[in-house]
């Protein structure tokens, strides 16, 4: 992790990553993978590196098919941070075609909103 924090990025963005990160361990030492995934998605998005966040959320997609963040939530996620916004649009659109519950989720919810904000924007531009 200290890797991640380059002593440009400041000192709370290493402190967060390391959090995260943390927080992340401590779900996979309970078997929450679906969480523990999540988090690290953070991690790397957080730090700027959006490949190795697209690299984890392709592993958990083979790893865990049925695991819809661990798959596709995640995976959506680093799409938009690298701007391949129709991408990302199909994998939040795998993710409510396999649970349509999700789709009551807050977290889903602002994910989508963000991107077809992002989605508007280039299309006008």
């Amino acid at each position: 992790m200290s890797a991640l924090c380059g002593a440009q990025d400041g000192d709370y963005k290493c402190v967060e990553a390391l959090a995260l990160r943390k927080r992340a361990e401590d779900e996979m030492g309970r078997g929450d993978f679906t969480k523990a995934s999540s988090l690290l998605t953070q991690v790397w998005l957080g730090m700027g590196y959006i490949d190795g966040a697209l690299d984890d959320a392709r592993e958990a997609t083979l790893l865990a098919p049925n695991n819809l963040e661990a798959s596709y939530v995640c995976k959506g996620d680093a799409f938009m941070a690298k701007g391949q916004y129709d991408e990302s649009e199909q994998c939040y659109s795998i993710a409510m075609e396999l649970d349509p519950s999700i789709r009551k989720s807050m977290s889903l919810k602002a994910r989508v909103q963000k991107l077809q904000e992002k989605l508007v924007s280039a299309n006008s531009s």
